[in-house]
């Protein structure tokens, strides 16, 4: 193929590599397809094999026919990757891919650790855009190579209509096997352009965002955003699929303990909501908890919907398993697959008499009719279908030779268990705050818990709504908090308990994709998710105990204590709570003390205490948390609402409210702290001069035209991007730079220690037990201590030892 230098044995390999040793300035982008992998749902670690792998250098490289390299690795050269096995791991050659974690990993399923790092095009193309929808490599090259070199998509170029059985083409196309569509003499040269312009079309985006990175100042260091690439993302890159790589370890016959309680709690939870919606309405004893429509229907119909011409009635049918074994009778026709049979004709029995055994009521003209259609030379039959009364349809009595007849299809009687039964369910017509997209009431798990409240120590908007209705309000209370409870539990069986057993390796292992996907630069988890464990107060079945380490090991979890708050403190330099967090203590207790006179007056006076030391025994009278409980969680609410830009609105939602009170409550923290609210107008005025925000350590979020649109919810949406990004954004640049130091460690390298997962502020270690004291005050001390300067407030870290993930929370 023109342009492509094609290797597949040694030979060809080494003359390869002794022309890429002589580009060792340059960047060598590089990239592999494979096989045997789902890339949806399966982790690359121990999964899929490389086929092929392509290398480019630039446009006047010349390898023997051209400057791009395609690496055949499918069978019958199904080791030709491993010629390169040098190459590919000398730290002096500058390597870039576009997601390096999938390469990288598939490499090493084949032996190959890849070194010298130079980049990954699509955290550059984040860094320079962090905005953007698609950071594939067909997006970014369509973007930003405005010429041929841009990528099209592997179906556009290789996908096919497969055939229906009635031979019309399918809708939808498919693809076919790659390592089928490699081996395919018409799709060869077409998937060898197509590899090859991956690395093609990566090494000229790598050119382009290098330029463009230069082009963008990096303040306050006074350089550009390129050396902030080469300085935090790039090492940060390569630490990642470290991470990926080492995974952490499950305990699976724990979770396999736990998972029979688990569904026994639910069902408990579940069938406590149904007895009650059995007194509402007799047939909600079948309805399925779990059934969005089912759920609107009993609690808010009858109602009308709020952006179409469409009504709830009081009263709707649905289908649901049928649990009462229903029957139904109705007339069948099998197919001869399964019924014809060949009856042999050595028997003495009439025709005649067969007839009238199978059909009692058959006639004289119907018998006459039904010999007339079969040779009157064939000796009458006997026919036996299955001992059962068939009804036998006269075309399908076919006379194939002189010894048989087939029957081909009867048509029969059946009566079996019908799959589904119908209810009525009657609406109680409930007032609702909040709809669906579609316009219908919302039964989202947040509708459901201000609906129920928190019984019996507080109950919600049902109680008043059915006492309303002559109801028992407080039963309906607890009945919804089941609700809630049971649709918890089963999220807990779907996303933790129940799949990721079947997600470790063979050593009991997971390993999740970590990723810089987000617009802020926190990192996100996928295959499986691991950052969105249950909140401790809800993690019912202790699954953290079920992430572990190795036997002679224990594990390190150091978490950074309000993270975003003292950053927000530093940022604004806001003396409230600057001098709250130096104060130390309940940071939400002082925050609410400053917002309620009443609270500073009961305080001043002795009936209540700001804070306790437990250790003394017993406290003389109540603690603030406990005499001002809803003035601290609001207080609370606020502190982390704040950073995100919460409107009043959000916050009355939240709190079951008045907006007024909503309001009222908001405007007495920005009271006492009015140095926020300034700095909040100041991010929103420079980021609509600008077009953009910043985060502590300098990264953009580029927020126009959005943040001066005409449209007040994208122009909302911008205005609070602008506010929430220098604080996530700058709490990830923490904790990115944190987590660089420790991987550089040569003490944490020395003692066997390794970084294994983040979880937002949230850093976890394994490592030897009985180093594991003098690892954790490094780990604080590092953490606590990330940047070359100080910030207005001190960085706390709270770190534990346990050999399991729980118990080190």
């Amino acid at each position: 193929m023109p342009g492509v230098t094609f290797v597949n044995d040694k030979e060809s390999a080494e003359e390869v590599i002794k022309i890429l040793y002589q580009y060792k300035d340059r960047y060598h982008a590089c990239d592999t397809e494979a096989t045997d992998i789902d890339v949806r749902t399966q982790s690359p670690i121990g999964c899929g094999r490389v086929i092929s792998a392509s290398v480019y250098v630039g446009p006047d490289a010349n390898f023997g026919n051209g400057p791009r390299i395609f690496i055949d690795n499918l069978e019958p050269y199904e080791d030709t990757i491993q010629y390169f096995k040098e190459y590919f791991e000398d730290p002096t050659i500058y390597k870039v891919w576009h997601n390096y974690s999938f390469d990288r990993h598939m490499m090493y399923n084949h032996g190959i650790n890849v070194q010298g790092f130079g980049g990954d095009t699509m955290h550059m193309a984040r860094l320079e855009n962090a905005s953007r929808v698609s950071f594939s490599l067909e997006s970014l090259s369509k973007e930003i190579l405005l010429n041929s070199k841009h990528k099209r998509g592997m179906l556009e170029r290789f996908g096919e209509y497969p055939t229906k059985k009635d031979g019309d083409p399918a809708k939808d196309m498919r693809l076919a096997p790659f390592h089928e569509i490699q081996r395919n003499p018409k799709k060869l040269c077409a998937w060898i352009d197509y590899s090859t312009l991956d690395t093609d079309s990566t090494w000229h985006l790598r050119e382009a965002l290098h330029r463009r990175l230069n082009l963008m100042p990096w303040e306050p260091e006074k350089s550009t955003m390129w050396d902030f690439y080469q300085h935090l993302w790039a090492p940060f890159g390569e630490l990642l699929t470290d991470m990926e790589r080492e995974g952490i370890k499950v305990d699976v016959p724990y979770l396999a303990e736990i998972l029979p309680k688990a569904y026994e709690d639910k069902k408990a939870l579940e069938d406590k909501f149904l007895q009650w919606a059995e007194k509402m309405c007799p047939d909600c004893k079948y309805m399925n908890a779990h059934s969005d429509a089912q759920k609107q229907q009993l609690l808010f119909a009858p109602t009308r919907n709020s952006k179409k011409k469409l009504e709830m009635p009081p009263t709707r049918e649905f289908k649901v398993p049928n649990v009462l074994n229903k029957s139904e009778v109705f007339w069948k026709w099998q197919n001869e697959i399964n019924e014809w049979s060949t009856f042999d004709t050595s028997t003495n029995n009439t025709l005649e008499t067969l007839l009238k055994e199978i059909v009692p009521d058959i006639d004289t003209a119907e018998y006459n009719e039904l010999i007339e259609k079969i040779p009157q030379d064939t000796e009458p039959i006997e026919i036996t279908l299955n001992g059962r009364p068939c009804w036998l349809s006269m075309k399908d009595l076919t006379y194939t030779d002189i010894e048989s007849f087939h029957v081909h299809k009867i048509k029969r009687m059946v009566n079996k268990p019908k799959k589904d039964m119908t209810i009525n369910i009657k609406g109680l017509g409930l007032a609702y705050t909040e709809i669906t997209i579609s316009g219908w009431p919302s039964v989202s798990s947040s509708t459901i818990s201000r609906l129920a409240g928190n019984p019996p120590k507080s109950y919600g908007a049902a109680k008043m709504l059915m006492e309303k209705q002559g109801h028992n309000g407080e039963e309906a209370c607890e009945a919804l908090s089941s609700l809630t409870k049971a649709n918890a539990v089963e999220t807990l069986i779907n996303s933790f308990i129940s799949p990721l057993p079947t997600m470790t390796d063979q050593n009991h292992r997971i390993h999740c994709s970590l990723n810089l996907n987000t617009e802020t630069g926190r990192l996100s988890s996928r295959k499986p998710n691991l950052q969105n464990q249950p909140a401790l107060d809800k993690d019912t079945y202790k699954i953290r105990k079920a992430y572990t380490c190795e036997k002679g090991n224990t594990l390190i979890v150091a978490d950074y204590g309000q993270l975003e708050l003292r950053l927000l403190a530093h940022v604004s330099n806001c003396k409230s709570m600057i001098d709250a967090f130096k104060s130390g203590g309940d940071f939400h207790s002082r925050t609410a003390l400053g917002m309620y006179p009443a609270i500073q007056e009961a305080i001043n006076s002795g009936k209540v205490l700001l804070e306790w030391d437990s250790t003394k025994g017993k406290s003389p009278v109540p603690l603030l948390k406990d005499a001002f409980g809803t003035e601290r969680r609001r207080a609370k609410t606020l502190n982390f609402s704040i950073a995100y830009g919460k409107t009043v609105h959000g916050l009355a939602k939240d709190w079951s409210v008045s907006t007024e009170e909503a309001k009222d409550t908001l405007e007495k923290w920005y009271a006492d702290r009015p140095e926020v609210r300034l700095w909040q107008q100041k991010m929103i005025a420079y980021a609509k001069v600008t077009g953009y925000t910043r985060t502590l350590l300098g990264r953009y979020r580029k927020l126009a035209p959005l943040i001066n649109s005409d449209v007040k919810s994208l122009a909302s949406h911008a205005e609070r991007a602008a506010i929430n990004t220098p604080l996530q954004g700058g709490a990830a640049d923490i904790v990115t730079r944190a987590m660089i130091l420790l991987h550089r460690s040569e003490k944490l390298k020395k003692m066997g220690w390794k970084q294994l997962l983040q979880i937002h502020d949230e850093l976890i270690f394994e490592g030897p037990a009985e180093s594991a004291e003098e690892a954790k005050d490094h780990i604080v001390q590092v953490m606590e201590h990330p940047l070359e300067y100080p910030l207005l407030i001190d960085l706390i870290v709270d770190a534990k030892t346990a050999d399991n993930w729980y118990a080190a929370k």
